[in-house]
């Protein structure tokens, strides 16, 4: 079974607040919510301080369709190995 966590527009909000502690909570707040150590958005490889080439890079992603894409080649895949490790 496939689960998609789509991310971009999250991220595309947290990188357009300013650079500053409010921005750094906010992406602790998305990453864990109110229970430290559990994960509720798989980011923690995004850094909440990046720069403003990371929204860029974002918002180019999200005109590609990534996240469309992604979840159609991840279906395709586990449909085709679903049999061999589920017969």
């Amino acid at each position: 079974m496939f689960i998609s966590f789509p991310v971009l527009d999250q991220m595309e909000s947290l990188y357009k607040l300013p650079r500053n502690r409010k921005r750094f909570d906010t992406y602790l707040n998305m990453l864990q919510g109110s229970q430290k150590g559990k994960m509720l958005l798989p980011i923690a490889g995004y850094n909440p301080m990046g720069k403003e080439s990371v929204l860029e890079r974002i918002q180019e992603l999200k005109a590609l369709k990534a996240e469309d894409l992604m979840s159609e080649t991840l279906l395709e895949v586990n449909a085709e190995i679903s049999p061999k490790v589920f017969p």
